[in-house]
């Protein structure tokens, strides 16, 4: 991660997991290392990916996979809205690509987050140009367990999914 706040909160969560902080944009790897990489919710705080799909690309072995996840593009331009005395999501803007903020709440304190959204068409494009075959794809499903603990997200998560994983293959 390239935030030591997020390394910090990262440690104190997972302390027997070592964490690195580093830029995705230069990777600290020799050319064909590893058989797979992975990056989840990485890649949506990224302006560009094309630096980060590059060195994927150079440190993946031939055929290797690279499983990133990251916001569902059509979730992150949703807001919530409300009629008469209904409130619910609308997916706005979603064709205008570029920056957006949110928060994550950690220990009752909210912490800025600057993320960049893309459309499906342009990841598409960049995973192409960059040397991949994309292998699979997920829309994230909440577990049935939410259902029980959360009901009011466990719907919210059925009909507007958080996040998306890919599997790619470097060709």
């Amino acid at each position: 991660d390239i935030s030591r706040e997020f390394i910090r909160i990262a440690k104190e969560e997972a302390p027997t997991t070592e964490f690195i902080l580093g830029n995705a944009e230069k990777l600290p790897y020799k050319n064909s290392e590893f058989d797979m990489v992975t990056a989840f919710t990485v890649l949506h705080y990224l302006q560009s990916w094309d630096q980060v799909l590059k060195e994927v690309h150079a440190i993946l072995k031939k055929d290797g996979i690279f499983i990133f996840s990251h916001r569902h593009p059509f979730t992150a331009k949703a807001r919530w809205t409300k009629w008469f005395f209904k409130k619910f999501r609308v997916t706005e803007d979603y064709f205008d690509e570029g920056v957006y903020y949110s928060f994550k709440k950690y220990k009752n304190k909210k912490v800025p987050l600057v993320l960049h959204h893309k459309t499906y068409a342009t990841i598409i494009k960049l995973l192409i140009k960059h040397g991949f075959e994309i292998i699979d794809y997920e829309d994230f499903k909440p577990l049935t367990k939410v259902k029980e603990l959360s009901p009011s997200r466990y719907k919210r998560y059925l009909n507007y999914p958080p996040f998306c994983a890919w599997k790619v293959r470097k060709i």
